[in-house]
C-alpha cells in the first residue's frame, strides 16, 4: 500500500520553544524498575548519501530531537552521516555505555530498505538502516552494506538494558533503492525481545514525504511534542504520535508501532494528584500489564440495541430494537487479541497454541489478530488477563460508542477503506486475509479499532434467535447463558460484505469451531 503525503512545513522555532519549556519539568522512573537508572539515546541522521539522493530533513530532525532530549535529562549521543563502518562502530560503542536497567532509545532518520540479507530463497526479509555509502548498484550483499534493525536490541540485551525504544524515520521514497528492495517502504518488523517498543514513521509498505522546506518532518515534530507531555508512558507517547500524524496528514500517513511487555516509565513525571481520583475519560487508553495489550475505557450508560430504523438489511434475530442499560464501565482491548499476546499466554500457562494459518504460516506476523481459537480458548485467555469475554450487549454498546442510530460505526454508508472486508481488495496491501490490527481501519469514538471486519469476535452469550423478543422492553446488563448451545459472534470478518458488517449483525458457531476468520477481545473490570 503506497500512500505519499504532502506535509506542511514545520517551524523549528516551535520546537525550540517547546524544548525551553521542558527544562523546567522533571523526569523519573517508577521504583519497580529497581533504583536509579540512566536514560540514554543514540540519535543518528543520515543525509549526505553518496549514491542516493541527498536528504536535509534527517539532519533537522536529529538536531531538534537531540536538543529536546538533552533538556529532558537524557544522555544523548548525536551522530550524522555515518557509513557502514562508522554506523556499526557507533552502535557498538553506545551499547558499551549501557548499564543494567538503563532506559535506551535509538532514533534513526534517513533511508531504510526492506530486503533479504542475500539472494537465497529461504532467507527472511528484514528492515535495514541505510548508511551514507550504500551503493544499490554494488554486487555486495545487503548485509555487507546496511545494518539490520533487529541487531540493535540484541546488543542492548547483552548489556541487560531496561525498556528499549527503537524509533525509525526511514519510510522514504527512493527509486534508486527499488532494485534491491523486496517491497515498498518498511515491513511490520516487530520486537523480538520483551521490554521493547519499535516505532516506524509510517505504516508497513507506506511512504512519507519530507516537508518542502527540509525542516523537521511531521512524525518527528509530533514525537518531540509528545515527549514533553507530563505523565505519558512510552506506549501513550506513540499513541499520541500515531493519532496526530494520521489526522494532520489527512490520513495519508499513519505511524506504526508495536511493543512486547514494555515497562511503564516517564520522560516527564505525571502531575502530582492531591485531589480524589479523576474520572476516567471514555476511550482513554491504558495497558494491561498481564498481556501488554492496550485497553480502552468504556463508560456505563444506556443505548438502543438491535437493528436501526434506517437499516434495510435487518435480519429477524436483530429485532426488535430494545433499550439496554450497561450499569458498570469496563476496559475492553482496543484491538482484537494479537498473535504476540496469545503466544505470551501459551508460554506462561502451557495452554495449547492455535494451528498455523494461511496468512501467518510461521507465526512471524505477531501483530495479526490471533485466529483458529475456539470459544473456550478465548474464555481461558480472558480469565488469564483478569477478565472475561464481553457480553453481546457490551460488544454492541462499545462498537456504537455513543452513536446508536448508525448502521456502521462511522455512519450509514459502507466504506471499504474503514475496515478489512471482502470489499477491501487492494486496500489490504500485502495481506490477503487478516491484516495487522490498527493497520488501516478507523478507530471509533471510544478508541476501538477493528470492531467491524478483519476477524469476527466471540462474545460470551449463547445464541438465541428470538433473544431480543424474550429480553423485554428494557434490560440491564443482559446475558444469555445456556450450556451446550452455539455462541454468538459479532463484527464480521475479512471474508464478509457490507450486510454482515453492520454493527447490529449477529453470527453464531459451535464453541469448538476453529477458523481463520474468528478471534476475540476481552473485558477487564480493573487493569493489572
Amino acid at each position: 500500500m503506497e500512500n505519499i503525503s504532502a506535509l506542511r512545513s514545520i517551524s523549528l522555532a516551535r520546537f525550540l520553544s517547546v524544548a525551553f519549556c521542558f527544562f523546567f519539568v522533571s523526569s523519573s522512573w517508577p521504583q519497580s524498575l529497581g533504583g536509579a537508572v540512566t536514560k540514554r539515546a543514540l540519535i543518528i541522521g543520515n543525509g549526505a548519501y553518496q549514491h542516493l539522493p541527498s536528504l536535509k530533513t534527517p539532519i533537522a530532525n536529529t538536531t531538534a530531537l537531540a536538543d529536546v532530549m538533552k533538556a529532558l535529562g537524557v544522555k544523548v549521543t548525536l551522530k550524522t552521516d555515518l557509513g557502514i563502518a562508522d554506523l556499526s562502530q557507533e552502535l557498538n560503542a553506545f551499547a558499551e555505555t549501557i548499564g543494567p536497567g538503563d532506559i535506551v532509545l535509538l532514533y534513526f532518520s534517513g533511508y531504510g530498505i526492506q530486503a533479504k540479507a542475500g539472494n537465497a530463497a529461504e532467507e527472511q526479509r528484514e528492515n535495514w538502516l541505510v548508511p551514507t555509502g550504500f551503493d544499490p548498484a554494488s554486487p555486495r550483499r545487503i548485509s555487507q552494506q546496511a545494518y539490520a534493525i533487529s541487531r540493535v536490541t540484541e546488543l542492548w540485551n547483552d548489556r541487560k538494558a531496561g525498556p528499549k525504544l527503537v524509533v525509525i524515520d526511514a519510510n522514504r521514497l527512493c527509486s534508486e533503492l527499488d532494485s534491491r528492495a523486496t517491497d515498498i517502504g518498511l515491513m511490520a518488523e516487530d520486537p523480538r525481545t520483551e521490554d521493547t517498543l519499535i516505532a516506524y514513521a509510517a505504516a508497513p509498505e507506506q511512504l512519507a514525504v519530507d516537508p518542502p522546506d527540509n525542516g523537521v518532518n511531521l512524525f518527528t515534530s509530533n514525537l518531540i511534542s509528545a515527549l514533553g507531555e507530563p505523565g505519558l508512558t512510552a506506549i501513550q507517547i506513540f499513541n499520541h504520535v500515531q493519532n496526530r500524524v494520521r489526522s494532520q496528514s489527512g490520513e495519508k500517513q499513519t505511524p506504526y508501532f508495536n511493543s512486547i511487555a514494555i515497562k511503564d516509565f516517564y520522560f516527564v513525571d505525571p502531575p502530582k494528584v492531591v485531589e480524589s481520583k479523576p474520572e476516567i475519560k471514555p476511550g482513554e487508553i491504558r495497558v494491561n500489564r498481564k498481556d501488554s495489550l492496550q485497553y480502552a475505557w468504556i463508560p456505563a450508560g444506556s443505548f438502543e440495541m438491535g437493528c436501526v430504523p434506517v437499516d434495510r438489511d435487518c435480519a429477524n434475530d436483530e429485532r426488535p430494537r430494545h433499550h439496554v442499560k450497561i450499569s458498570r464501565g469496563f476496559w475492553l482491548t482496543n484491538t482484537e487479541v494479537t498473535v504476540s499476546a496469545y503466544e505470551l499466554f501459551t508460554r506462561v500457562t502451557g495452554h495449547p497454541g492455535p494451528s498455523k494459518t494461511k496468512t501467518n504460516p510461521k507465526w512471524k506476523l505477531s501483530e495479526l489478530p490471533v485466529t483458529k481459537v475456539g470459544w473456550n480458548d478465548a474464555e481461558d485467555y480472558c480469565k488469564w488477563t483478569g477478565g472475561r469475554l464481553p457480553t453481546e450487549a457490551e460488544w454492541e454498546y462499545a462498537a456504537r460508542a455513543g452513536k446508536p442510530d448508525q448502521v456502521y460505526p462511522w455512519g450509514n454508508e459502507f466504506n471499504a477503506d474503514f475496515c478489512n472486508s471482502v470489499r477491501s481488495g487492494k486496500g489490504r496491501g500485502a495481506y490477503t486475509e487478516t491484516a495487522p490490527v490498527r493497520l488501516f481501519d478507523m478507530p471509533n469514538g471510544w478508541t476501538l479499532f477493528g470492531m467491524i471486519g478483519n476477524a469476527r469476535e466471540w462474545v460470551s452469550d449463547t445464541y438465541v434467535a428470538n433473544g431480543y423478543t424474550t429480553a423485554g422492553a428494557s434490560t440491564t446488563d443482559p446475558q444469555v447463558s445456556e450450556p451446550g448451545k452455539q455462541r454468538v459472534l459479532r463484527g464480521g470478518s475479512f471474508g464478509d460484505g457490507e450486510k454482515q458488517l453492520r454493527t447490529s449483525a449477529r453470527d453464531h458457531l459451535e464453541p469448538q469451531r476453529l477458523d481463520n476468520q474468528t478471534g476475540f477481545r476481552c473485558v477487564v473490570s480493573e487493569l493489572q
